[in-house]
């Protein structure tokens, strides 16, 4: 009664219309202030916690209805001590719907003072609350102040500001697949209110958002519940602190923090799992020291890398040195793939005509590349010998782009075969670091039920794919993987290259078209030189 009792008697001193910014019929928010201190500070129960809610019915004003509000104290110990904390976590819930990121029955501390949205609105000097913890990247993501870049490939050194100061952050999951459970990264630093964190450095939070419980439910290794958070933060230390209701945040939870830990992967604690235990692929590396910007390798794929050629040597001159290397060993090439090798059941094609059908598992690699082949494991029953259509296409928002074909072929598939592996030859086709592509294959016959490609026992990495018309609407397979694989090699495993420094001339021009800018060096320092070495690595990948 009393929130509406102060609608009424506040009705002729403001026009409420005004505040309709949405032009929805409703006042926008709502803040009512109570006389003397908040419940929530003095624990008495003769007091008013604050709160936001709903009056029991809209109460027209001014050509509007009022209906939900938030409810904060005049003070908290006596006149003039206020702060604005409590007023900021309301603004979450009756601005931006957010929700409470601390464990509201109270066996844990959910965020803890790293959200503005759990404990942290009370950061800063007593009484608390003067300056106050913004929101995480998980609320500011809801409220529409960051759109976090989604990572589809892995990112070497990738620059990671402040969140205060630009609006960045990174989603990371397998592949970049969109689902309700990622990680989010962000850099958080002394910055505004923020300067009461407990700490600085790199936050990584682990995100469901199936969880309907908000950050009710903890789990932390040797706990018997089986809930989770919404939003949990990867605590750098390992130590579980929030989850265990020991402390409300402190220096060991971001990365490096105390703790100076530099890598976040399957294998670390905590660890980029999902909460099904299984691994994601996903990888935070090489974390620089926390400043204004930081640096870090951001993974969601297994990211293998080409090996180094090898018998590298450097021939000084007069203004030139030539350059030359030997193919590394092994070739240089790499087999992608996600399966495990070994079909546990076979996706059979829907119906026939199948000229609209398609299967495609998607790939990427974080050097330039060139990709040789492709690989499938199929199925055909029938008695007869089967064609099958191979395409290689480009990428178009997350999913295959039947408009971009890099390249296409078929294979023949025996009638007497139960499940093999058969290849297609691409011939090198070209493409840039992080560049992502798809395999794909199609049946060209009209015969159904007989012809199936492989599917593994695996746990998806969700880059299977499906479309039955002609690629207008894509389906994720997220039961397993289509045993689809992908060998990709160096565009330039070995070669002799003589690239010219400046000299009086002025030329710098090198074969290839490439264009080098190098110190003169002497023929001695030539073999030593580590720019030289970062030379070939840029001609080669």
């Amino acid at each position: 009664r009393l929130a509406e009792d102060a609608i009424i008697l506040a009705d002729p001193l403001v026009n409420f219309s005004q505040y309709d910014n949405n032009s929805d019929g409703y006042v926008d928010a709502l803040f009512i202030i109570h006389a003397g201190p908040g419940a929530e500070f003095t624990g008495s129960g003769n007091d008013i916690w604050s709160h936001k809610w709903s009056l029991v019915a809209p109460l027209a004003v001014d050509g509007v209805m009022a209906f939900t509000y938030s409810m904060e104290p005049e003070y908290w110990s006596g006149p003039g001590d206020m702060t604005c904390g409590v007023y900021a976590h309301e603004m979450g819930h009756s601005v931006f719907g957010l929700p409470d990121l601390y464990d509201r029955d109270g066996t844990s501390e959910g965020l803890g003072e790293w959200s503005i949205m759990a404990s942290g609105s009370w950061n800063g000097p007593w009484p608390g609350g003067g300056s106050p913890a913004h929101p995480d990247a998980w609320c500011r993501y809801q409220m529409g102040y960051v759109t976090p870049t989604v990572v589809t490939g892995n990112i070497y050194g990738a620059s990671i500001p402040s969140i205060a100061t630009t609006p960045t952050a990174f989603r990371l999951w397998t592949n970049g697949v969109m689902i309700p459970q990622y990680f989010l990264v962000e850099n958080r630093q002394p910055v505004g209110y923020d300067a009461a964190l407990p700490g600085f450095g790199l936050c990584i939070y682990h995100v469901d958002e199936d969880i309907g419980t908000q950050n009710d439910d903890e789990w932390y290794p040797g706990h018997t519940s089986f809930g989770h958070y919404l939003v949990a933060l990867e605590q750098a230390d390992g130590m579980w602190n929030l989850e265990q209701n020991i402390n409300r945040g402190d220096n060991g939870d971001p990365w490096p923090g105390s703790t100076a830990r530099t890598v976040f992967d399957k294998n670390t604690i905590p660890d980029s799992r999902n909460y099904a235990f299984l691994n994601t692929d996903v990888a935070v590396r090489n974390i620089g020291p926390s400043g204004s910007t930081m640096t870090a390798d951001l993974e969601v794929s297994p990211g293998a890398t080409f090996p180094a050629p090898a018998n590298l040597a450097a021939t000084g001159g007069d203004g030139v040195v030539d350059l030359t290397w030997d193919p590394p060993s092994g070739g240089g090439t790499i087999e992608l793939g996600y399966d495990d090798g070994t079909a546990e059941s076979f996706y059979v094609v829907i119906s026939p005509p199948q000229g609209d059908e398609y299967f495609a598992v998607g790939f990427s690699h974080g050097s330039a590349y060139t990709i040789d082949f492709a690989t499938f494991y199929m199925r055909n029953d029938i008695g007869s010998n089967a064609m099958v259509d191979v395409f290689l296409v480009g990428d178009a928002g997350g999913v295959p782009d039947l408009s971009n074909v890099l390249g296409s072929g078929s294979v023949l598939v025996p009638g007497t075969s139960s499940g093999d592996w058969y290849t297609f030859d691409f011939t090198d086709v070209g493409m840039p670091a992080g560049g992502v592509f798809y395999v794909l294959c199609r049946w060209n016959s009209n015969v159904m039920a007989e012809h199936a490609v492989g599917a593994d026992a695996n746990a998806p990495d969700g880059m299977s794919w499906w479309t039955e018309d002609n690629g207008a609407t894509w389906n994720q397979w997220l039961t397993h993987d289509w045993m689809f694989r992908a060998t990709i090699s160096s565009p330039s495993p070995s070669g002799d290259i003589l690239s010219y420094t400046l000299n009086p001339l002025g030329h710098k021009d090198a074969m290839f078209g490439q264009r080098a800018e190098l110190l003169p060096v002497t023929a001695a320092a030539a073999t030593q030189t580590p720019a030289l070495e970062e030379a070939v690595r840029r001609q080669q990948f």
